[in-house]
């Protein structure tokens, strides 16, 4: 009875004692996948590189039934992975230190990735233990850095443009600093006229010894650019290189400096060449005596030449950016036409080309003028709007003799048809039909200028000369009669 009751009793304590292996197994199994979670994949190797250990991770990343079919191997896509593998795992058990290798493992799906695998053998010596990392994303971001560093590099390298990159080292005393060269490509080189890889290192002094150092304030350039962080821009005139440069400094990381160096000595010359053709032009526009104007397409003044403003007496601010119509052009012309469709006519005007034409003009007295002006009609470069170049030249006198002369003419004619109309004795209807005939226009106030001086009524021995230049007086005063 006694035994029987020893019996029940052990076979109670070995019931307890598998619930609580179990309890502690399924702990420790728990424990295990919550730090595979943390840990990624783990792994249990031998000697021989099977697996005899692996988590819920690992089973997750890698096919079940492939690994079986390779008798628990890992499936490497190339044979020089299992090599890295394989020397990587000698190397743990050799030495009983924690080692790593990256290589490309074939996935569940059949995918290609890459793993690092960190290795260290138990203390037994006869398994090792392996945490893998999926370094697939990290790997394609270095092949994406490292082919655009390859076409960055490529580009500095050929760039036609001087680069350097500089480091900032600080003296000893806090202001005072001198860059070092890191890098620069080969146009720095041939600026400096040295390879690169002899100036590479060297600090600005150092270069300077060259005599072939650009001549730039370099201290400043540390601490406004290296320290401070400031990109800078500027242009100067470089004697050591014998050229003009612009410069571009940035920082790219602190205590760090890169320039560029644009040669633009050409461009130099050619601004300079430009000024001074624009001063020989500027010279000659303003010295000539001709009026040079520029009109936009409202018929506003933009430019007038010294000469112009001293001919129609203006000051610049009074005639610039005003229309002709308001300045120097009368409000009618001779024909009678107001000025308003002169302007029209004007924005007519949109051809190029060259148009020349006699037109009256009023200075700032209200004297007129007879100009005769050639203008040219081009396209503004700047505003993409019309302009109007006009060169003009002063025929005020030889207008004025042209009209003299007229007039003369015209009252020659009226006066000989008067008097062969008087010696025929024309009557009055037959006389205006003759007239009109003739062309000639008979106005009352200017019939009585057809009135001639008798030749008795002059003094004796006055020559024909003066008896015309009487005539044309009385002439004149009549007419203003």
């Amino acid at each position: 009875m006694n035994e029987f009751a020893l019996h029940e009793g052990s076979l109670a304590n070995v019931s307890l004692l598998q619930e609580q292996v179990r309890q502690i197994r399924a702990g420790l199994v728990a424990e295990i996948e919550r730090n595979s979670q943390v840990f990624g994949c783990y792994m249990v190797f031998d000697r021989q590189g099977a697996i005899c250990y692996m988590n819920l991770e690992g089973l997750n990343s890698f096919h079940l039934e492939t690994l079986r079919q390779q008798g628990w191997r890992l499936a490497f896509p190339e044979p020089e992975d299992a090599a890295v593998f394989r020397k990587c795992l000698d190397r743990a058990f050799a030495g009983g230190n924690q080692e790593h290798c990256e290589v490309r493992l074939q996935g569940s799906e059949g995918q290609v990735k890459w793993v690092r695998l960190e290795c260290k053998t138990g203390r037994d010596r006869e398994q090792c233990h392996a945490v893998l990392s999926d370094i697939t994303a990290q790997r394609r971001e270095e092949a994406y850095l490292a082919a655009n560093e390859m076409k960055y590099r490529s580009l500095f390298a050929n760039m036609s443009t001087a680069f350097s990159y500089h480091k900032v080292i600080r003296g000893n005393r806090e202001e005072a600093c001198e860059p070092v060269l890191l890098d620069a490509n080969d146009a720095f080189g041939l600026m400096m006229g040295l390879p690169v890889h002899e100036i590479i290192g060297k600090n600005s002094s150092e270069m300077n010894l060259t005599g072939h150092a650009p001549t730039i304030n370099w201290q400043r350039l540390c601490q406004d650019v290296g320290i401070g962080r400031q990109p800078a821009c500027f242009e100067y005139y470089d004697k050591n290189l014998g050229r003009w440069l612009s410069v571009i400094a940035y920082s790219p990381a602190a205590e760090h400096m890169a320039l560029v160096y644009v040669d633009i000595s050409k461009t130099k010359a050619e601004e300079q060449s430009g000024a001074s053709r624009e001063f020989q032009y500027r010279n000659l526009i303003q010295g000539a005596d001709v009026i040079m104007m520029i009109l936009n397409e409202r018929a506003e003044v933009t430019f007038i030449n010294d000469y112009g403003l001293s001919f129609f007496g203006f000051t610049s601010s009074e005639l610039l950016s005003r229309s002709i119509f308001e300045t120097i052009a009368p409000s009618f012309d001779l024909t009678g036409q107001h000025r308003q469709a002169a302007l029209e006519r004007f924005k007519g005007v949109k051809t190029e080309g060259q148009r020349r034409n006699i037109q009256e003009n009023l200075t700032r007295s209200g004297r007129r003028v007879w100009v005769d002006w050639t203008n040219h009609t081009l396209q503004d470069p700047k505003t993409g709007e019309q302009m109007v170049i006009c060169v003009g030249v002063d025929v005020t006198d030889s207008k004025r003799s042209e009209q003299e002369a007229m007039r003369r003419h015209k009252q020659q004619r009226q006066t000989d048809f008067l008097n062969e109309a008087v010696r025929r004795g024309m009557g009055v209807t037959e006389w205006m039909n003759a007239a009109q005939l003739l062309g000639i226009e008979l106005k009352p106030p200017l019939v009585l200028s057809l009135l001639e001086i008798p030749a008795s009524y002059l003094s004796p021995g006055v020559s024909e000369q003066d008896r015309i230049e009487r005539q044309y007086a009385l002439d004149s005063l009549i007419e203003t009669l």
